[in-house]
């Protein structure tokens, strides 16, 4: 166990993570030294006590308040890219997640911005349109 509680602090993605104050936070390529170093990590564990890494796929992470019950890895066909899929308990609910990466979807920087922009701010409908694509290219790359 890691007693370096501020190890965090000198790494500027964690950082962000733990000012965040999220429930759940989902990683893609997700430097496995850092995740492991991080799963160890009293400052993280504190916020997050539930960290389920998947070593042996493209590096995806989840840093939980709530218990992850279940991890798999769907792989799709024809590509080196995947997806975690978690099932978290949220006191009497299970959520079922799917952590996909952006660059597999071949989505482009301005799609993903658009995207970022509508879930900053919902309510601003101008938006809304690009999401929709963006949630359609999704739908397309992801069906088995």
């Amino acid at each position: 166990m890691d007693d370096n509680k501020d190890w965090a602090l000198t790494n500027p993605v964690l950082n962000y993570i733990l000012d965040l104050n999220a429930d759940m936070v989902f990683l893609q390529e997700a430097p496995l030294d850092v995740m492991n170093r991080a799963a160890k990590d009293k400052g993280i564990l504190s916020k997050y006590p539930h960290i389920s890494i998947a070593e042996k796929s493209s590096q995806f992470a989840c840093l939980s308040k709530f218990p992850v019950i279940k991890q798999e890895i769907i792989k799709f066909e024809n590509s080196g890219n995947g997806c975690q899929y978690l099932k978290i308990l949220v006191n009497n609910d299970t959520l079922a997640v799917y952590n996909c990466h952006f660059q597999s979807n071949q989505l482009k920087q301005a799609e993903i911005s658009e995207y970022q922009k509508f879930i900053e701010n919902p309510a601003d409908s101008t938006h809304l349109e690009a999401s929709k694509k963006v949630v359609k290219k999704l739908l397309k790359s992801t069906s088995l």
